[in-house]
């Protein structure tokens, strides 16, 4: 497709790749010792362990064409607000049963 730029995959070094896309760089995947493959994003932070160094890789492009965000960037903001609130009413419940107490 003309104007789509491509991701390109290099070996660093053994057992360590590193993905391109233009000129930024927007992840790499480690081989770990037990045989498995840890993601990391542009900013190294961990994506998730995977058994294949391909599964590994395209987490790392769902990630950094925003289609693989986690489900606690996704929902943490509602859950703080919910989370919030549980703990506001029980609060009062709990300010409201020592006042009527003797």
């Amino acid at each position: 497709m003309p104007g789509r730029v491509r991701a390109v995959w290099t070996l660093q070094e053994e057992g360590h790749h590193i993905v391109k896309i233009g000129e930024s760089t927007r992840g790499h995947v480690v081989m770990v010792p037990d045989g498995s493959f840890i993601a990391f994003d542009g900013k190294s932070t961990p994506l998730g362990r995977h058994q294949t160094l391909r599964a590994a890789q395209l987490s790392i492009l769902r990630a950094a064409d925003g289609s693989d965000a986690s489900r606690f960037d996704r929902w943490g903001p509602v859950l703080a607000i919910v989370v919030g609130a549980v703990a506001a009413g029980l609060l009062t419940m709990g300010v409201v049963v020592l006042s009527v107490m003797p």
